[in-house]
C-alpha cells in the first residue's frame, strides 16, 4: 500500500519548502504492486532528486500539482 497524506516539508533552516494537502483532505492508502513500490523506492533514493523524496515533483523538487494532465497526454500517445 502507498500512503497519500497531507504534509509540510521544511529545509535545513526551518523554512517551509512546500505544503501538500491531500485531495479533499482525504488521506488514504492506495494499493500498488510490489514492482511499482520498488520502482518508487529506487526513485526516491536517487541522489539526483534535488533533495526531494516526492514521486511527482517539478524539476526544482516542489510538488507537481498537475501529474494527471501528463498522464492523460502519455495515455493518448499510447492509444
Amino acid at each position: 500500500m502507498l500512503r497519500v497524506q497531507s504534509k509540510t516539508r521544511y529545509d535545513e533552516s526551518g523554512e517551509v519548502l512546500y505544503k501538500f494537502k491531500a485531495k479533499a483532505n482525504s488521506e488514504r492508502n492506495v494499493p500498488i504492486t510490489k514492482e511499482l513500490m520498488q520502482r518508487i523506492v529506487t526513485h526516491m533514493k536517487n541522489s539526483s532528486q534535488h533533495n526531494s523524496r516526492l514521486v511527482f515533483c517539478t524539476r526544482t523538487g516542489l510538488p507537481d500539482t498537475h501529474p494527471w494532465d501528463k498522464i492523460q497526454t502519455i495515455a493518448s500517445a499510447l492509444a
